[in-house]
């Protein structure tokens, strides 16, 4: 679907072995194995999400910065509530940013 309007899909997956790798092959399935990595399973969610965002936040932006430089774009758009690791690659490079939110509330 995405293809078919002419845009190309990048995989998050692929672009961010230091997260994914060797992990469930998703955010919340990250978070799950993350959480079983550190003894944490008895934790609620909003505990695991708050030790957790800024160490997922750390093992993303390595690929991001990477993928970042591989499509050079002229600037970034990023939702602050969900890709706030996307501001902090586009500073990083010196990218143009800005914010757009997209959660709904």
């Amino acid at each position: 679907a995405i293809e078919d309007t002419g845009a190309t899909f990048h995989s998050d997956i692929d672009n961010e072995p230091e997260l994914y790798e060797g992990r469930e092959a998703d955010l919340i399935g990250a978070l799950a194995s993350l959480t079983k990595e550190y003894g944490l399973e008895h934790e609620t969610f909003v505990e695991r999400v708050s030790k957790f965002r800024v160490i997922m936040q750390e093992m993303m932006l390595p690929g991001l910065i990477r993928w970042l430089r591989v499509v050079r774009p002229r600037a970034v758009a990023y939702c602050p509530l969900m890709n706030e690791e996307a501001a902090y690659a586009a500073h990083f490079l010196g990218i143009p940013s800005v914010a757009l939110l997209t959660t709904a509330g």
